[in-house]
């Protein structure tokens, strides 16, 4: 789910701890999500870390309530941020067909058709993929 926000802002991460990054660089920093929601992505970090790779590691059942419930609230304010991206994208998406089209008929220059095509696929490439993360699809 943070990969798809990152794709957003066509961003893409190799690794946790990069995705880590570019979420706090981009989303928490410029204040899009606020910092508690950063300190969970980070604290989901170091625990995944500890529980795969620490010895003798124990969560309470209190404490594992608390770490699901933190994830869905996490899970909840990402999926009502790519729900608001994908409807403003989905406008967009609809003025680049109509500029396509428009283009066709008033048969402008290939390179600016061939750039909005482009473009159209892009778009369309991340609404899809966005929309299979929110379980539209």
């Amino acid at each position: 789910m943070t990969e798809a926000a990152l794709l957003t802002k066509n961003l893409s991460a190799s690794s946790y701890k990069k995705v880590i990054s570019l979420f706090g660089e981009y989303f928490i920093k410029t204040g899009i999500f606020d910092k508690g929601l950063g300190k969970t992505l980070n604290d989901a970090y170091d625990k995944r870390l500890i529980g795969n790779y620490g010895i003798g590691f124990i969560v309470t059942k209190e404490e594992a309530e608390e770490m699901l419930e933190t994830a869905k609230n996490f899970v909840q304010k990402l999926k009502s941020y790519l729900k608001i991206w994908r409807k403003k994208m989905n406008k967009i998406w609809a003025l680049a067909i109509l500029q396509i089209a428009w283009s066709n008929v008033l048969g402008q220059q290939t390179g600016i058709l061939f750039k909005l095509k482009a473009f159209n696929q892009l778009l369309y490439r991340t609404i899809s993929y966005i929309s299979k993360m929110l379980g539209d699809v």
